[in-house]
């Protein structure tokens, strides 16, 4: 019993930092949408970068901004 909590919490855990870095990759989208009403386009591509590496991966709304 004993070891069943502790694999319930430990994949708690790791559900919960995977949630994390997911919200913090939207926030990094968000900020590369709002610089790109700004016409700063470098900005915007550095954003997208951050947001990518966060998530390990790209997607479509991520490609519009970069093309």
């Amino acid at each position: 019993m004993h070891k069943y909590l502790i694999l319930f919490f430990t994949v708690l855990l790791i559900f919960q930092i995977s949630m994390a870095q997911t919200a913090i990759a939207k926030l990094k989208f968000e900020e590369a949408e709002e610089t790109f009403e700004k016409k700063d386009y470098t900005t915007v591509l550095t954003k997208l970068d951050e947001a990518e590496k966060i998530l390990g991966k790209t997607n479509p709304p991520m490609l519009y901004y970069v093309l």
